[in-house]
């Protein structure tokens, strides 16, 4: 069963790092590949929705591309021989995951120049370029911390003192990636732009190559053609 994981267990292999030291970086904003939805994409969108509410997988395979594909398959556990039913129901099991996926705030095209648009949006080249230089600065003997960081697609993501809503907030984030220290399914501990350690929302922060539910254009209807794994 493939399970959507948090950023933070994505990046687990990270572990905790400690604290910081106490030294201010450069902050690494993003803007991200994200486009806005057109009406056509918004009904598909909403109507995957209410099928999942309703637990209604007849409904959602109606929604499948007839040459669904799966993309990054890093398990192997597709095939090509797979009709687009069996490929789809092997990455896709269960309604959480494709419950996160369906919901995702902001969608964007799978690649430049693509028209297969997929949730979460990704970053672009440029924001990748932005991210390595921002890892370098925090650590530039170490290339993996790369893979460590996470990114935001919101325009204010409220950092707390404590894995806990409820805790004192101390920072913001606005569309942009951040390092990863640790954190578990529920709550992502990050390290701020000044060194501060906070905690962010695990639900509310993507790995760099975060898993993608994709939808592209069928006979002038939107349909999902694709199913983008996460990786490293």
């Amino acid at each position: 069963m493939i399970k959507i994981l948090s950023a933070a267990v994505i990046l687990c292999a990270a572990g905790s790092t400690g604290a910081m030291a106490k030294e201010t970086f450069d902050r690494a904003e993003v803007r991200t590949a994200a486009a806005p939805v057109e009406p056509a994409l918004q009904a598909a969108l909403d109507a995957l929705r209410a099928a999942i509410a309703r637990k209604d997988r007849k409904a959602v395979y109606k929604m499948i591309a007839p040459k669904f594909e799966v993309q990054r398959d890093l398990g192997g556990m597709v095939s090509p021989k797979m009709s687009a039913k069996k490929k789809f129901d092997t990455m896709m099991p269960g309604w959480d995951d494709l419950t996160a996926l369906a919901n995702m705030r902001s969608w964007g095209p799978e690649r430049p120049g693509s028209k297969m648009m997929c949730g979460p949006a990704a970053l672009t080249e440029k924001d990748e370029t932005i991210v390595m230089r921002a890892a370098k600065q925090r650590d530039g003997s170490d290339d993996n911390t790369y893979y460590e960081w996470l990114y935001s697609d919101a325009p204010d993501l409220a950092v707390h003192e404590k894995a806990d809503a409820s805790s004192k907030q101390i920072g913001t984030l606005s569309r942009e990636a951040i390092r990863a220290v640790g954190g578990d399914d529920k709550w992502t501990n990050v390290a701020m732009p000044d060194g501060t350690l906070g905690y962010v929302k695990a639900d509310q922060l993507f790995a760099l190559l975060h898993p993608r539910l994709c939808f592209a254009k069928v006979n002038g209807k939107w349909m999902i053609s694709a199913y983008v794994g996460g990786g490293d």
